[in-house]
């Protein structure tokens, strides 16, 4: 059954101060380096088809089953990323809450559509904020039957995650953004060359689609260019991990290759068919929307109702972001416990151990 949405009270108001509170410094390359942590659970995996959407999402599911749980968390990756990026997140968690004495818990990572291994969207449809909402609003009802869950969202999935507790506050039990500011507006007086750049981008990425994608001869290459050469770098056991459940094979075409004949005259014989890998992540997810939400309407999403836990590391390039949020006419994020770890960087939370230790 479809639970009735609540949009709650977003009007904006008198905002309080937030808090901030300093934890110890670690080393950037030790915080990037995503040790290993082997608590003994692993996760199982679970897949639906929303109604609403039509889309199909797959789900990696730790500890109890979710229609057993007492302590329910769902969690939302970024941008090209897939569920895999709490693989070291998740199973720290559940240890936290098990030594506390609470044994009932379940976390379940989140692939959204168009990435990992949920399906695509419509050739002609685009990744829009607002389409994921009704994607995790239709998978907590159906696939997972949550009334009410705690949310955590990294990057793109914080951005998700800050409108979805904005629009069903009385859904979200508590709020945790990692690496995330919500959703950036734009001045009014640049619609117009985000528009061109769309339709520009939008024409080339169409007119060659799949073929686009890059090709790696193994998981270890792609995960080598991932984390040297990716927009954010990470350590080759973090990408590794993201590649595992983001790459699906490739078959090649059958290639030929001179070789000698009986009368030693060069003959061209079949060479046998190569596999390769591929990112299963949609092309399409290249497009920025061609419009995107005034500095005023964002106002509206940040006054969030549930208790929002924000986290960020002192390399991240959202400081400038995050600091130029009161320009806009209002302080950010009211009602928070905002908490800095120093040293990290965009997927600090690879950091399982020190992360979870200072969320929970």
């Amino acid at each position: 059954m479809r639970l009735s949405p609540n949009p709650g009270n977003l009007s904006m108001g008198m905002m309080e101060n937030f808090s901030v509170v300093l934890v110890p410094n670690i080393d950037f390359r030790y915080t990037m380096s995503a040790p290993s942590y082997d608590s003994g659970h692993s996760p199982t995996e679970l897949q639906h088809t929303v109604t609403e959407t039509g889309i199909k999402l797959a789900g990696r599911v730790w500890g109890v089953s979710p229609d057993t749980a007492q302590v329910r968390i769902l969690a939302l990756h970024g941008w090209l990323d897939n569920g895999a990026t709490y693989d070291l997140f998740a199973p720290r968690i559940l240890d936290i809450f098990k030594a506390a004495g609470h044994t009932e818990v379940c976390f379940v990572a989140l692939d959204l559509a168009g990435h990992g291994k949920s399906s695509h969207r419509p050739p002609e449809v685009l990744y829009y904020l607002w389409d994921y909402i009704d994607d995790v609003l239709g998978f907590a009802d159906e696939a997972l039957g949550w009334d009410t869950f705690q949310l955590i969202g990294h990057s793109m999935g914080g951005h998700i995650s800050l409108m979805f507790s904005a629009a069903y506050p009385d859904r979200i039990e508590k709020l945790t953004l990692l690496e995330s500011v919500g959703p950036i507006g734009v001045p009014n007086e640049d619609h117009t060359s985000h528009l061109r750049d769309y339709i520009t981008r939008r024409r080339a990425i169409l007119s060659t689609g799949p073929s686009r994608k890059p090709t790696y001869n193994s998981i270890d290459d792609a995960a080598h260019t991932r984390g040297s050469r990716g927009i954010t770098p990470l350590s080759d056991e973090a990408a590794r991990i993201l590649c595992s459940r983001g790459l699906e094979p490739v078959k090649m075409p059958t290639a030929r290759r001179p070789s000698l004949g009986l009368a030693g005259a060069l003959t061209a014989a079949a060479s046998t068919e190569g596999t390769k890998y591929s990112w299963s992540t949609d092309v399409k997810l290249m497009l920025r929307p061609p419009f995107r939400w005034s500095t005023e309407a964002i106002a509206s999403y940040v006054e969030v109702t549930p208790p929002l836990f924000h986290y960020m590391f002192n390399m991240s390039c959202l400081w400038q972001i995050f600091d130029s949020i009161p320009k806009f006419g209002s302080k950010p994020f009211p009602r928070q416990d905002r908490r800095i770890q120093e040293g990290g960087g965009p997927h600090g939370h690879w950091r399982a151990s020190s992360t979870c230790e200072r969320i929970w």
